[in-house]
């Protein structure tokens, strides 16, 4: 069976509260997007305390468009957040991050279109979550293109 995962992406804990509630009336799974302005122009709510609320109702996955992921495992793995997803981009060190996210929950690893797949060669099997996103607001082709995963299909 499939689950729908609804996704947050808010600057203030007023529509979060409110997207979290309604969100709890039909999924389990809660993604909730961490952007500090400096990956993409936009900044969310970075506090994850409010959270811990939240952690006895629905997993948490967060999906860190951030700089240097890792830093930020700790906080929101105390706040009960349970699966963690950072952008390879802004990885000093991606083998490092898996390694971290591991001991917190599920890991998993996002890239931008242009980002050139041979980088997951060391780690995608040791991740739970791919995903590909693009930083403009159309799809973009190369995420389409015929083959484009296929090596990371074993």
């Amino acid at each position: 069976m499939n689950e729908v995962i609804p996704g947050i992406n808010e600057a203030e804990w007023g529509e979060i509260e409110k997207k979290l509630n309604i969100a709890l009336t039909f999924s389990k799974t809660i993604h909730i997007d961490l952007e500090d302005g400096i990956m993409v122009d936009r900044k969310t709510f970075m506090d994850p305390s409010p959270f811990s609320e939240f952690t006895d109702k629905a997993l948490l996955e967060l999906h860190m468009m951030v700089d240097n992921p890792l830093q930020y495992l700790d906080a929101w793995s105390s706040a009960g957040f349970e699966r963690f997803i950072g952008h390879i981009e802004k990885m000093p060190d991606p083998v490092e991050f898996v390694a971290q996210a591991q001991l917190k929950g599920a890991v998993g690893l996002a890239i931008d279109a242009e980002t050139d797949l041979e980088i997951f060669e060391k780690i995608n099997s040791q991740t739970n979550i791919f995903a590909t996103a693009n930083r403009i607001n159309t799809m973009d082709n190369a995420l389409l293109r015929p083959g484009r995963f296929d090596e990371l299909k074993e």
